[in-house]
C-alpha cells in the first residue's frame, strides 16, 4: 500500500450537525483572501479544495464501522478521560487527503484545512500512518 499524503480523520462530535456544505463555506471564507487562488466544490459527495494546481479532497463519512472505529482511536486520547469519552462516541467524520506533494509545499494548507474543520465544533483530528491525535481541542 502506497503512502497517502495529508491524510487525517476529523471525527465529529456526536451531538454535531457539522456537514460537508458548512466546511466547504468556511473553507471558502477562510482563503477568500488567499494569495492562490482556492477553488471549492462538492462533486458525488466529495469536496475538492483546489489551490492552483494542487487539490485536497474530503469526504463525510457516515459508514456503521466509524463508531466502532472511533471507540478504538479514543484509546490514544488516554491522558483525557473527558476527550477518550467523547471520541468514542463520534458516529461520524471527515476523512481528508492530498494530491502527492513530496516537497510539502502545501503542508501549511494542510494544517489550515484541520483548523477549518476544528473551528466547526468538536472535532478531533486523527493521523491514521502516525496512528495519534494530532491536537485535542
Amino acid at each position: 500500500m502506497g503512502y497517502t499524503y495529508y491524510q487525517c480523520f476529523g471525527l465529529i462530535g456526536s451531538q454535531s450537525l457539522i456537514r460537508l456544505e458548512s466546511l466547504r463555506s468556511k473553507i471558502d471564507a477562510e482563503y477568500s483572501h488567499a494569495v492562490v487562488p482556492c477553488e471549492t466544490k462538492i462533486v458525488d459527495g466529495q469536496l475538492q479544495v483546489k489551490l492552483g494546481d494542487y487539490s485536497f479532497y474530503v469526504v463525510l463519512s457516515t459508514h456503521d464501522y466509524i463508531l466502532e472505529e472511533s471507540a478504538h482511536m479514543a484509546k490514544y486520547a488516554k491522558d483525557d478521560p473527558a476527550k477518550m469519552a467523547a471520541i468514542s462516541l463520534c458516529s461520524k467524520r471527515f476523512e481528508m487527503r492530498g494530491d502527492p506533494d513530496p516537497n510539502m509545499d502545501f503542508f501549511n494548507d494542510y494544517l489550515q484545512l484541520q483548523e477549518c474543520m476544528q473551528a466547526m465544533g468538536p472535532v478531533y483530528i486523527f493521523d491514521p500512518q502516525a496512528g495519534q491525535f494530532l491536537e485535542l481541542p
